[in-house]
């Protein structure tokens, strides 16, 4: 069960949201490698068609990288330095971070976009933040 709902957290990831997604500064939300998988296995079956002489497709789309920052504010403007469009945030990470995870709806400036346990899943908690940098007032 939990295999499976990683696959479709990363497919999420992958697929239906476009840009820099910022994990957490502590630890990861999940295993970096199933975004992996999922970018080389999309569309499905593409693994088994991929040749070297390709371009190197984790290296194109959306990519993850560490948010940096020790406050909610710095966090942001550490994103839009990096031009992220995303935060994932999960119910093991430590404050500013868990705050949010527990009250999201108290930033006008991040809007949840994707609840893992909203979707059914048991195994994995995280939430997906899209950021929106005109509402956001450091």
């Amino acid at each position: 069960v939990e295999e499976y709902e990683k696959m479709e957290f990363a497919n999420f990831l992958v697929n239906d949201i476009d840009g820099l997604i910022l994990d957490s500064p502590s630890h990861r939300t999940f295993n970096h490698g199933y975004f992996t998988l999922e970018k080389l296995d999309n569309p499905l079956e593409n693994f088994k068609k991929y040749k070297m002489s390709q371009p190197f497709v984790t290296e194109s789309g959306n990519k993850l990288s560490s948010m940096k920052g020790t406050t909610l504010n710095e966090i942001i403007l550490d994103a839009k330095m990096q031009n992220a469009k995303y935060l994932l945030v999960d119910n093991k990470d430590m404050e500013p971070l868990k705050e949010l995870y527990e009250n999201d709806n108290s930033y006008e400036y991040l809007i949840k976009i994707y609840d893992t346990k909203e979707q059914g899943m048991e195994r994995i908690t995280i939430k997906v933040f899209e950021i929106n940098y005109d509402k956001f007032i450091p």
